[in-house]
């Protein structure tokens, strides 16, 4: 049999004490509960979390407007497309979800680059007549125009502490002379523009080191010859002092990308002899002053530099080796160490895949791919597995890049 429950709780109810004891307990009761009643009430609020939007069909009214200024703690991909009619920028979730219109408007709005902070989004726009670069926040609100002439200006890149952006353009003194590229460099708001290299060849601006305090570009000064077959790659202060040209050969070297420490840097060359863009590149890393240069890939077919991972180990990049036949209309996406060594195949199709971008955390890469009839966006694991197709509609979708 159990035992009784008062005395399971110590309770001996023949005892006096007892009841003084809980007429003592009921008085403290009552004082609590004349306490609780006395404070002011608190409402608790829900927050409502509005559902992602479906982009399976990209109807019209699938997309978003942008709303707030907003800046999301998981990464996001901003991206060009044609698919109303004309270049407009685009922004989703890393799983293709939630994606909303940025710009609208019947002109060209595309290559968006994000700043460092993740806050912004600098783009270029031939809305009011020729290209200009505008910023704007990363909902797409508060869109300003940083330049404003009658000449072509592209996006060279942010500074790291996301103050300043770098930017190519063809206007020199005034004259239009889409042969005469000069690098300039601005404020975030436009304001404090200052040239950075100033003679009668072109100079091809690439983007900031991850320090910050040098600029990495093209030129075909190469000493003091022009030769637009021969692209060579230079660095220079942040300021336009201290010009040290890298390469210094009679092939193209072109579309340098740091490591992400700063000290190497990554860039695709063109056979000595051959033109520029002719078919055939191979990727080459060097150290960030020029020196100890190392052949990377060795083939007589295209090879992409892409992107390195975000640990500067490996790199990602596209090609049409496609198992040793020449075929340009069939690009795979490839992976490997930094020393060219561990080579990866992660695509393999009889269609084009391209563009290659490592996340940030380096877990997946998105990539460009025509292998439904037109140009989309993929995402994949960083070993080529779990490919999974981000948007899909009729038109084209390209310049994609990962928010910070």
């Amino acid at each position: 049999m159990p035992e009784p429950r008062h005395k399971r709780f110590g309770f001996v109810k023949s005892r006096p004490l007892f009841a003084v004891c809980a007429a003592l307990f009921a008085a403290l009761l009552i004082a609590i509960a004349m306490v609780w009643l006395a404070r002011e009430p608190v409402i608790e609020t829900v927050a409502v979390v509005p559902e992602p939007i479906d982009e399976s069909t990209h109807e019209p009214d699938s997309v978003q407007q942008a709303a707030k200024p907003t800046v999301s703690d998981q990464p996001r991909i901003a991206f060009g497309s044609d698919r109303d009619g004309d270049h407009e920028i685009y922004v989703m979730n890393a799983d293709g979800s939630g994606v909303v219109q940025l710009t609208d408007n019947a002109v060209s709005d595309g290559w968006p680059v994000w700043s460092p902070d993740g806050s912004r989004i600098a783009f270029r726009s031939d809305r009011d007549g020729d290209f200009e670069i505008y910023v704007m926040n990363a909902d797409g609100s508060g869109v300003v125009q940083l330049t404003d002439n009658s000449h072509h200006d592209t996006i060279g890149g942010w500074s790291p502490d996301s103050r300043r952006i770098v930017y190519e353009s063809d206007w020199n003194g005034g004259e239009f002379n889409l042969e005469d590229h000069e690098i300039y460099v601005m404020n975030a708001d436009g304001s404090d523009v200052v040239r950075l290299t100033e003679n009668t060849i072109f100079d091809w601006i690439i983007g900031w080191s991850p320090v910050g305090n040098r600029i990495i570009y093209l030129s075909e000064r190469d000493g003091e010859e022009v030769n637009p077959e021969d692209l060579e790659i230079y660095v220079m202060n942040a300021d336009g002092s201290g010009v040290m040209q890298l390469t210094d050969n009679t092939a193209s070297d072109w579309n340098p990308s740091w490591s992400p420490d700063g000290s190497r840097i990554a860039y695709m060359s063109d056979p000595e002899g051959e033109e520029f863009n002719s078919g055939n590149s191979d990727i080459y890393v060097m150290n960030a002053d020029g020196n100890a240069v190392v052949r990377l890939t060795d083939n007589s077919h295209r090879d992409f530099f892409g992107d390195w991972s975000p640990d500067g180990r490996r790199i990602v990049y596209a090609s049409d080796r496609n198992g040793g036949e020449y075929n340009p209309e069939d690009m795979e996406i490839y992976v490997m160490n930094a020393d060219g060594n561990g080579v990866v195949r992660l695509t393999d199709n009889s269609d084009f895949d391209q563009h290659p971008r490592w996340s940030p955390d380096g877990n997946r890469i998105a990539f460009l791919s025509d292998r439904d009839g037109d140009d989309e966006i993929y995402v994949m694991n960083s070993d080529g597995s779990d490919v999974v197709q981000l948007t899909i509609n009729e038109a084209s979708d390209y310049a994609l890049t990962w928010s910070p």
